[in-house]
């Protein structure tokens, strides 16, 4: 079984409380009334002052996994994610792509500073 997870969220602010885990394997899906009485961040405030988002198993795996803050709307319940631009697959560099976009950077600072080099000899002779 797949278990995604749960983003609780202040109603009056949108401001997450809680991300629960995915789970998969051998896992029992919580209720909210569980998830409450397991976590003191839950338990701690006054009921309906919290909501929560269920995802699917996997869903923004990619945004979670690289730490881009979540809020979630509290006029539609529909997740945001401040402060940066979360980009589609097709968007994305690979990792060899960003490589070699810092390779001809490298080189082009390289042959700056030996101009610059060259420059400083001969205004000496």
């Amino acid at each position: 079984m797949e278990i995604g997870r749960k983003i609780y969220y202040d109603n009056s602010s949108g401001n997450v409380i809680l991300i629960t885990s995915e789970m998969t394997g051998n896992v029992i899906e919580t209720l909210p009334e569980q998830d409450r009485a397991i976590f003191n961040v839950l338990s701690e405030r006054i009921k309906d002052s919290y909501s929560y988002v269920q995802l699917n198993y996997g869903e923004y795996s990619y945004e979670f996994s690289n730490g881009y803050p979540v809020h979630i709307s509290i006029e539609t319940g529909e997740i945001s994610w401040s402060s940066f631009d979360v980009k589609t697959d097709n968007q994305r560099k690979t990792i060899e792509e960003e490589i070699n976009e810092l390779k001809e950077n490298n080189i082009r600072i390289m042959l700056a500073i030996n101009e610059l080099y060259d420059n400083i000899g001969s205004s000496k002779n």
